[in-house]
C-alpha cells in the first residue's frame, strides 16, 4: 500500500513540475506577445480619450498593421489594403484596370500617348501614338506628373470619362469608357535571321504571349533567338517555369530552400527544347524570375549573357490574404536556379559586358532606342554571328 501511494505521489509530482514548467514558458511566449499588444492598448485608448476629432479605425489599423510589416526588416514585404490586393493580384494575371496606353510627359506641358495596347478601350476610341493628352474630365492636365494623370486614368471596369487630346492642329473630345483589359508582357519581331523576343514582366499572361511569340518566330525561320530582359522586374516564379520548359531540356527548372533548409521543387522541364543559338540582354534592373530566366539558360548551356550584371534578387516571397480583404506579403525562402549557386545580392555577371550611355538607356525605356543605336543589342546580334 505504501508503495503504491509513493508511485502515484512521484507521478504527481512530476505532473506537477511538467505542467509548471509548461505554463512558465506560455507564460514568457505570451508575455512578449502582450508586451505588444499592451503598448498599442495604451496608446490607443489615450488617443481615443483625447484626440480632437472623430477616429477612421478602418484607416488606422491599415496604417498600424502596414507599420507593423514595414519593421521586420524585409525590403519586399508589403502589407495590402483590400483595394490594394485587387490591384497586386490583378497584376499577376497580367491584367489592369484602365485604357490600354502608356504615356509621358511633353516638352508642351501636358502628357503624350507613347503606346497604345491592341484592343483597348483607347484603341476602341480612336486614341493614337502622338497624341498630347490637354483634358481628362474637368482636370487640365498641364502641370501634372505621368504618376498624377495615371492615377487619374485608372480607376473601376465601366465608368467613363470625357478626354481632351491635340493630334496635328485638330483638337479631339472623346467618351472613354474604362475595362479590363491584357496588359502587353511581350514584344516580338524578325530581326534578319534573328528573332528578337523582349519580355518586360513574368505574370500569367506572359506565358500564353510568349508561347505565340516563338511559335511565330519559328514559323518565320528563326535561325536564332534574343530575349530581351532588360528593366524586367521579375514576377511569378511559375510563369517563368512555364516559359522555360518551352526552351531547356528535361531537368529541373527551380527549387526553394526555407529557413530550416527544407527544399522543393518548384518546376521541371520536360524533354522538349529548342535547338538554337540564344542570347539574353541584361541590365542592372533585371532582377528575380527575370535573373532566373537567364541564369537556368546558361545553367543548361543554352544562351550566353550581355549586358550589366544584374540586380540580384533569389528570394521568394509568400502573400496571405485575411478575412478582412486585407494581405500581407514576406519572403520566406530562397529560389535556386537550376544549377547554379543562388544569385541573391550578387547578380548574374555577363559573358560580355556592354553598358548604355544614359541618353540611350532614356530612349529604350521610352522605346524609342533604334536597334541600330543600341550597343546592348548589337553586341548580341555580333555574338549570334559566331553561333550561325
Amino acid at each position: 500500500m505504501k508503495n503504491t501511494t509513493f508511485k502515484w505521489f512521484v507521478f504527481i509530482l512530476c505532473f506537477c513540475v511538467s505542467w509548471t514548467g509548461g505554463m512558465y514558458f506560455a507564460y514568457l511566449q505570451l508575455g512578449r506577445f502582450d508586451r505588444l499588444t499592451f503598448q498599442f492598448n495604451e496608446v490607443n485608448k489615450f488617443v481615443k480619450n483625447n484626440h480632437l476629432t472623430e477616429l477612421d479605425e478602418e484607416s488606422l489599423m491599415d496604417y498600424v498593421l502596414s507599420g507593423y510589416v514595414s519593421g521586420l526588416n524585409d525590403k519586399y514585404a508589403k502589407y495590402y489594403t483590400a483595394q490594394e490586393w485587387e490591384k497586386f493580384e490583378n497584376g499577376n494575371k497580367g491584367l489592369l484596370h484602365g485604357v490600354g496606353i502608356r504615356i509621358e510627359s511633353d516638352s508642351s506641358g501636358y502628357i503624350k500617348v507613347i503606346a497604345v495596347f491592341a484592343n483597348s478601350p483607347a484603341e476602341r476610341s480612336g486614341i493614337q501614338v502622338g497624341d498630347v493628352i490637354t483634358k481628362i474630365n474637368d482636370v487640365e492636365v498641364l502641370g501634372h506628373s505621368v504618376v498624377d494623370v495615371v492615377n487619374i486614368l485608372q480607376g473601376e471596369s465601366c465608368d467613363t470619362f470625357d478626354i481632351v487630346f491635340k493630334r496635328g492642329g485638330e483638337t479631339y473630345n472623346k467618351t472613354v469608357t474604362r475595362d479590363i483589359i491584357e496588359l502587353p508582357s511581350v514584344e516580338y519581331y524578325m530581326d534578319g535571321c534573328n528573332g528578337y523576343i523582349r519580355i518586360m514582366s513574368f505574370n500569367n499572361s506572359t506565358v500564353k504571349q510568349f508561347e505565340e511569340a516563338l511559335k511565330n518566330l519559328q514559323n518565320d525561320g528563326a535561325q536564332a533567338l534574343i530575349f530581351d530582359l532588360r528593366n524586367n522586374s521579375g514576377g511569378t516564379v511559375d510563369s517563368v517555369c512555364k516559359i522555360l520548359n518551352m526552351l531547356l531540356p528535361s531537368g529541373v527548372i527551380a527549387t526553394q530552400r526555407t529557413l530550416d533548409g527544407h527544399e522543393t521543387v518548384l518546376g521541371m522541364s520536360d524533354e522538349n527544347e529548342i535547338n538554337i543559338p540564344m542570347v539574353t540582354i541584361t541590365n542592372k534592373n533585371t532582377a528575380s524570375a527575370a535573373e532566373l530566366f537567364v541564369c537556368d539558360l546558361k545553367d543548361y548551356n543554352k544562351a550566353s549573357q550581355v549586358g550589366q550584371t544584374t540586380y540580384g534578387k533569389g528570394v521568394l516571397q509568400t502573400t496571405k490574404r485575411f478575412s478582412s480583404g486585407n494581405a500581407v506579403k514576406i519572403t520566406t525562402a530562397y529560389f535556386n536556379p537550376a544549377k547554379s549557386k543562388n544569385f541573391d545580392q550578387v547578380g548574374l555577371k555577363p559573358d560580355v559586358e556592354v553598358t548604355l550611355d544614359e541618353n540611350k538607356e532614356d530612349l529604350y525605356l521610352k522605346g524609342q532606342l533604334d536597334l541600330r543605336n543600341d550597343d546592348q543589342y548589337q553586341a548580341a546580334v555580333n555574338l549570334l554571328k559566331n553561333s550561325l
